[in-house]
């Protein structure tokens, strides 16, 4: 019995003390070896375009993300996202920084970000997928502490528009969509607005 809480020790002293290391060297390491479904590559992308959701977003008609910051050993991003409010016909801009909420996973799949000024956290949870141009990601967002949301969203990059692989990657994208969201249509987004 003495043998096997020192092997319990042991275990949890040297494979706890060296998973977040591990973790950030396989996650770079993932990447660098064509590891092309990753989260992180995905949402880094130059920009990316929610184009449905199962639920509503209001009046809100197009939202987008640009990135303006990356850490490819962090796992971390900051991006401009853009929302366009069709009723009063305007863009709104914020600013968020996401940061890996599983450091063990090789390479991330859960990320979040915490807005000070609305009070709110939102994380984002993606499916693992084999469409590249694409992603489904479930999202939850805490307000204030008490006012919990989840939805599930597709995301496209500028690589999804593309004229020759359109059909094949939308193909792709819905199944993804309707398979991780148990939803055949959900609510479509005017990425050309």
């Amino acid at each position: 019995m003495g043998l096997r809480r020192w092997n319990l020790l042991f275990l949890i002293t040297v494979a706890m003390a060296t998973c977040a290391g591990k973790a950030k060297k396989d996650r770079v390491q993932a990447r660098q070896e064509g590891d092309g479904n990753s989260a992180w590559k995905f949402m880094s992308s130059n920009h990316i375009y929610l184009i449905r959701t199962n639920t509503s977003l209001g009046n809100y008609t197009c939202i987008s993300a640009a990135t303006i910051n990356k850490s490819e050993t962090e796992e971390t991003l900051k991006q401009v996202v853009s929302f366009f409010h069709a009723a009063a016909k305007k863009w709104f801009n914020l600013t968020a920084d996401y940061k890996p909420l599983d450091n063990c996973s090789n390479p991330s799949r859960m990320f979040f970000s915490i807005d000070e000024n609305m009070k709110t956290e939102t994380n984002y949870t993606f499916y693992l997928s084999n469409c590249t141009d694409c992603a489904v990601a479930l999202k939850s967002k805490l307000k204030n502490k008490t006012d919990l949301s989840i939805s599930c969203e597709l995301w496209v990059n500028n690589d999804f528009f593309k004229e020759n692989r359109r059909s094949k990657i939308r193909t792709c994208c819905d199944m993804e969509f309707q398979t991780h969201c148990s939803c055949a249509e959900g609510r479509e987004y005017d990425v050309n607005v």
